[in-house]
């Protein structure tokens, strides 16, 4: 024995799980030896194999005891060791980062202001809370602070008196030293980081001091695991302590490192905490041996009664794992059953042949709002009214009649409420599946797939429409833009003593312009709600937005529906995206419109309300400052109470199905809330109902800026181009003929060439045939065949220098932000020939300047000559 423990010493150490093992393999086998060999031997060998497993027994147990000692502490030790290794790089890289960052700052020292350098080391030693300061030592050694701790409590000058400090800031190389504690300074020792300041700037140095107790504390907490305890000591004492309560006697446990500083070293000890050693179970060895050698004792003492009684006992065992194998399956299978049915979002149930319920679960009980106890053995006339019940019998004879299985859906009122519940009956079959002894039934709430299902319908229709009418605005643009050009050709005409001058005919010209106007105007509204755009925000008077939703409403509502406004003249603008507010009016106004049955009325109020002006009402804390009130009110239905508590939930609304979406109120809060405001809502049944929206005022910075105002080209107005050296050719893409015939007709007025495209792969084919001589391209985005998207790319491919100007009635924001800084200009459709003249000759103007298409002949102020015909619908 002594020899085998001698031999596993000199071995390398097995894990503990491998010796247990073999341990107990040995053990099993030397039991099934005795088991089969002792009935077959004399009376002393019974008593020979209780001693052999008993001695096998005791050297196993003494091996595995060693074995689990050892390797329990050689794990402890390299745990150590590698959390010594690991809090010794921490040091090293935590003390570098401190002197790279004071490295990095005196680098781009000569490139910062002084406000810059203070905030930066300002900066820098609020980040470090270790470090007590920073200051600049000049050239007569004097200490300037450019930041200080406000805990830091030392006497400066005897930091500079120490001799160390004075030969460091001779030495023109960074230094780090130690210095021992001042008088009356509650600091252990302070460290010293000293960097001579750039010489092309000035002379001096830089001296950042840290508490050597709170850089360890920071150390220790970014580097040390939670279950290590550490001291760290010099040649005299014990600098810094980390968790020395729960340190540990044994010495082979601890492992000790050099700390460093510049020319000083520390002694780091490094060691595990009673949590550490928790979780090894330091007992284990102990636990080990004396379990061990009990064991052994008392399977040499019932070996021989285990051996008269094997036989029985392997027969008794067999049962009964056998026995407690069905029972366990029993049970699991039991479980799994009531875990399927009671846990099922729907409701089961089971009918015998006769229609009683034998097996219901929770949620058919909830529905019924009945417990079990009251469902079981009773039929549907019992639970259900008259009319149901006699449904839900014929649907039972139908199943066990014909065995197939019956689906039906309707509203039932439950204990949660109304729900549409839908059904499912499917046949049981007994046990030779010939004839049905029962019924099984499914229920499931399919209420909320039924709304989504309609809400879903509506959102795709108001998805269809809001295209429908984007695509009809882009049309109509199209026309608008032939009709307003022709118009300002034949005022042009009128104009210039080209045709006898006719009062009447300019007047009724200047007429059909006006209608022109205003229906492009609509049309752009159109567009705006028929697309997702980007937010415009600047100051806007409500007054404007006002008249305009109530020029459009008294076009389109009911006359009997009188319209008044109350606007203060002296309104402050809001700072907001027009287009959104006039949404959120536009849908104010509307929903009063349906609230009323003619006559009545409806009334628009805007007004100030200055700082202070309006109390907190019923907890509502209200922002400070000014705010504009707009208020919608009306004499129709009013609202509830219950009604007014869900108005702005999305797709809520009390109309009928098909005449709203209930998402009109949702988007305005929305709207509101983004603008930075809030909206109140007042109603009663049968006296109306008020809308409150308050708006805080745009700030007196942006009301003071001139708001951009479009410039008003006039066709006889124009600035003439610089010499050209030949006539300019311009490309107009358009797929509608009126268009392009009325840009060429404003083009040709110019005496400039003009090349057209009816598509986009027309007109890639025309630019690659006249690529030299085409200086401009007006480009429409919406075009068969090929968009102007992909033709604009297709020309960038082919001259990286191309100039084109897009031409569509959507907004700006459809097109890229690439396209956008690639393209020369844009114009809005509906247009007027004096835009398109002048966004060609501004591009030409810039080509003038420097590039190789120039112009050979002087270019006339833009008339309309005799030899061009107007084009017109």
């Amino acid at each position: 024995m002594i020899f085998l423990i001698q031999w596993s010493a000199s071995t390398p150490p097995l894990p503990a799980s491998v010796i247990c093992i073999a341990a107990t393999l040995l053990g099993g086998l030397a039991f099934l030896a005795s088991g089969f060999l002792i009935p077959h031997r004399v009376a002393f060998q019974r008593l020979f194999w209780p001693e052999m497993v008993g001695a096998v027994g005791i050297y196993c147990t003494l091996w595995l005891w060693y074995v689990v000692e050892r390797e329990q502490v050689q794990r402890i030790q390299r745990q150590v060791q590698a959390e010594a290794a690991q809090a010794q790089r921490g040091w090293q890289q935590y003390t570098e980062q401190q002197r790279t960052a004071i490295q990095d700052f005196l680098r781009r020292w000569p490139q910062l202001t002084p406000q810059q350098r203070q905030q930066e080391i300002s900066r820098y030693v609020g980040q470090t809370p270790a470090c007590l300061g920073v200051w600049r030592v000049d050239s007569e050694w004097t200490m300037l602070p450019l930041e200080v701790r406000a805990t830091a409590a030392f006497e400066w000058t005897e930091v500079l008196q120490c001799e160390k400090t004075q030969a460091a800031l001779r030495d023109p190389q960074q230094r780090l030293l130690v210095q021992p504690r001042s008088k009356g300074s509650s600091r252990r020792t302070l460290l010293l980081l000293i960097h001579p300041l750039p010489e092309e700037l000035e002379s001096g140095h830089l001296l950042a001091i840290y508490s050597l107790e709170d850089l360890l504390q920071q150390w220790v907490g970014r580097s040390l695991q939670t279950g290590f305890a550490v001291t760290v000591e010099d040649e005299e004492k014990v600098v810094f302590q980390w968790r020395e309560g729960e340190r540990e006697a044994r010495p082979e446990w601890q492992q000790s490192l050099l700390l460093t500083w510049g020319d000083n070293r520390w002694r780091m000890t490094v060691w595990p905490t009673r949590d550490v050693l928790a979780l090894e179970e330091l007992s284990l060895p102990h636990w080990t041996l004396g379990v061990g050698l009990i064991m052994t004792l008392l399977l040499a003492l019932v070996m021989h009664l285990a051996l008269t009684a094997s036989g029985r006992a392997r027969a008794l065992e067999r049962e009964n794992r056998q026995r407690q194998a069905a029972e366990a399956a029993l049970r699991q299978s039991e479980q799994t059953y009531r875990t399927l049915v009671e846990n099922l979002g729907q409701g089961v149930f089971w009918q015998d042949a006769q229609g009683r319920y034998v097996a219901v679960n929770g949620t058919f009980a909830r529905w019924l709002g009945r417990p079990v106890e009251a469902i079981l053995g009773a039929a549907d006339e019992q639970l259900f009214p008259a009319d149901r019940a006699a449904r839900f019998a014929r649907e039972f004879r139908q199943v066990l009649q014909d065995g197939t299985p019956v689906e039906s859906e309707e509203a039932w009122e439950t204990a949660q409420g109304r729900r549409m519940i839908r059904r499912m009956l499917t046949p049981v079959p007994d046990e030779n599946g010939a004839a049905a002894r029962g019924v099984l039934g499914i229920c499931w709430d399919v209420t909320e797939l039924r709304r989504l299902e309609m809400q879903l319908r509506q959102a795709s229709k108001m998805d269809a429409i809001g295209q429908l009418a984007g695509g009809i605005a882009h049309d109509f643009n199209n026309l608008l833009t032939v009709i307003i050009g022709n118009l300002d050709l034949a005022l042009a005409n009128a104009s210039s003593g080209r045709e006898p001058a006719d009062e009447k005919r300019s007047q009724q010209l200047q007429t059909a312009l006006q209608a022109a106007n205003r229906a492009a105007a609509l049309t752009q509204r159109l567009l705006s709600f028929a697309r997702n755009h980007q937010l415009d925000w600047r100051p806007v008077s409500l007054n404007s937005i006002i008249a305009d939703v109530v020029e459009m409403l008294r076009r389109t509502i009911d006359p009997r529906i009188r319209i008044e406004t109350a606007c203060d003249p002296d309104l402050w603008p809001v700072r907001s995206d027009p287009n959104q507010l006039h949404q959120v009016l536009m849908n104010l106004c509307l929903n009063a419109r349906d609230a009323i049955t003619p006559p009545g009325v409806i009334r628009i109020e805007a007004q100030r309300l200055p700082a202070g002006s309006r109390r907190r009402e019923q907890g509502l804390q209200v922002a400070a400052g000014d705010f504009i009130r707009l208020s919608v009110s009306d004499t129709g239905c009013g609202m509830s109470e219950e009604v007014q508590a869900r108005i702005f939930e999305p797709f809520f609304t009390t109309k009928e199905p098909g005449k709203g979406t209930g998402l009109g109120l949702a988007m305005v809060f929305a709207i509101v809330r983004q603008h930075g405001g809030w909206i109140e809502c007042q109603s009663q049944l049968g006296q109306g109902t008020r809308f409150d929206i308050y708006l805080p005022r745009a700030p007196v910075s942006e009301q003071s800026a001139t708001p951009a105002v479009d410039e008003d080209h006039s066709l006889a107005e124009d600035t003439p181009l610089p010499p050209p050296r030949r006539t300019p050719t311009v490309l107009v893409v358009d797929d509608e003929e009126m268009v392009r015939n009325l840009a060429k007709a404003a083009l040709l007025a110019q005496g400039w060439q003009v090349l057209e495209a009816a598509d986009g792969q027309q007109a890639v084919e025309v630019f690659l045939q006249q690529r030299q001589a085409i200086d401009v391209v007006v480009l429409d985005l919406t075009m068969p065949v090929m968009s102007g998207h992909e033709v604009f790319r297709q020309l960038r491919e082919i001259d990286p220098q191309v100039k084109v100007i897009f031409a569509s009635g959507y907004a700006e924001e459809q097109l890229e932000e690439s396209e956008r800084q690639a393209m020369a200009d844009f114009i809005k459709k509906p247009y007027r020939p004096q835009e398109v003249v002048h966004a060609v000759k501004a591009v030409l103007k810039q080509r003038s300047a420097g590039e190789t298409k120039t112009h050979s002949q002087t270019l006339p102020e833009l008339s309309i000559p005799s030899s061009v015909p107007s084009y017109s619908l």
